[in-house]
């Protein structure tokens, strides 16, 4: 399972991928594009404490301490649109899918490292700051009936905006293709799918 801090730095990558700039303190991130402001405040370990979101005929929006789904409404807010969670027969909404990451490219030398290593970004102000030098190349979400991966095609890595292939592996079956494209490309399939195929 993901931890915040982890959550929180996936967040800041897919905001910058999609034209937000970033602002972060160790407790507020800030997004700002198009006249749009999305504040975000984090507890002291990271988990999502509120998000607000104003500006250009907006409406001022708020989603405090005791509201569900903030990290997928933060999500949509970033990506523009809305993904709708299904819900099943019974009124439960689908669960947010928990990433692990397990690889980072280190870009100078083409060196890929265990997320273990100490010299990876640990926080957003650092991933922000070496968002040139380190990628993350592979991701998974574990569900029930399989898992989700989200893995760099390293023949793009020095590409500006490497690519990405987002398989569905189900545990009696072959992997599916869902898209090749950007990492927040990647990450949305994955969450499309999931939300298309949830069953309790």
């Amino acid at each position: 399972m993901a931890d915040a801090t982890t959550i929180r730095l996936d967040t800041a990558d897919a905001a910058l991928e999609f034209g937000w700039h970033v602002e972060s303190t160790h407790h507020t991130d800030e997004f700002n594009r198009d006249g749009i402001t999305i504040a975000v405040q984090y507890s002291s370990d990271d988990d999502i404490s509120s998000i607000t979101r104003w500006g250009t005929n907006r409406e001022h929006e708020v989603f405090g301490h005791d509201s569900v789904g903030k990290v997928e409404r933060l999500r949509t807010w970033l990506a523009g649109r809305e993904v709708p969670r299904p819900a099943d027969p019974n009124g439960f909404t689908v669960p947010k899918l928990r990433w692990s990451r397990e690889k980072w490219l280190h870009k100078p030398t083409q060196e890929v490292v265990d997320n273990s290593d100490p010299r990876v970004p640990r926080t957003v102000d650092a991933a922000k700051k070496q968002s040139k030098i380190w990628y993350k190349i592979g991701s998974q979400a574990n569900v029930d009936g399989g898992y989700y991966r989200s893995v760099m095609d390293m023949d793009t890595a020095a590409a500006a905006k490497p690519t990405y292939m987002a398989t569905w592996n189900p545990k009696n079956g072959p992997a599916e293709l869902l898209t090749r494209g950007t990492g927040d490309q990647a990450y949305w399939a994955c969450v499309r799918h999931y939300q298309a195929n949830y069953k309790m």
